[in-house]
């Protein structure tokens, strides 16, 4: 009888460890959940502020050999470059603080666009962004970007205009009088 108590109470211990096991799992996976979900809200506000600046404030995304703005051409990708003007450096960059449980964690997100002219057509750009953390190389988040974006803009005022025959902000005609985002992809 004493033998069949103690196999009761190892069996009841195993029981009660391997839910103790189980709950601080649970409780892991929550915290990795969280930092994940912070890694988001950061991307997609630096995205956000991205397609919000470039709608009113186009950038011409090519530059020349010797760094000087080139127009693009209608029709014809720009390259990758620019969303707004870096505050240092050559990459469009956003530094974003989250907070969990009063703990901040910052995310610095590079943001890339890549811009197609159609002057004469109700939209007149389509920009593709790409965005990672500041830790990706440019070349790795351009071809493989863990957030992307595709927004068509309207540059001619509610009232009509002629037509562009250049980008927005170089004539005196209001740059992204509407806008439609297209794509929004997570990888």
């Amino acid at each position: 009888m004493l033998i069949l108590a103690l196999v009761y109470i190892i069996a009841i211990s195993l029981t009660v460890g391997a839910l103790a096991r189980w709950a601080t799992d649970d409780l892991d996976n929550t915290n990795n959940f969280s930092v994940t979900g912070q890694l988001h809200t950061a991307m997609t506000s630096a995205m956000t502020t991205a397609i919000e600046s470039i709608r009113y404030t186009p950038w011409p995304s090519g530059t020349g050999t010797t760094g000087e703005y080139l127009l693009p051409t209608k029709g014809v990708a720009t390259g990758w470059g620019w969303c707004f003007q870096p505050t240092s450096g050559t990459v469009s960059s956003i530094t974003l603080t989250t907070y969990t449980k009063s703990v901040p964690t910052v995310y610095t997100i590079d943001i890339y666009c890549n811009t197609v002219e159609h002057n004469l057509e109700k939209e007149t750009r389509v920009v593709t962004f790409a965005a990672c953390p500041s830790t990706t190389t440019a070349a790795a988040c351009e071809a493989n970007p863990l957030l992307s974006a595709v927004a068509e803009f309207d540059d001619y005022p509610s009232g009509g205009s002629q037509g562009l025959q250049t980008q927005c902000n170089v004539v005196p005609v209001p740059c992204g009088e509407g806008q439609l985002l297209k794509n929004w992809i997570w990888l």
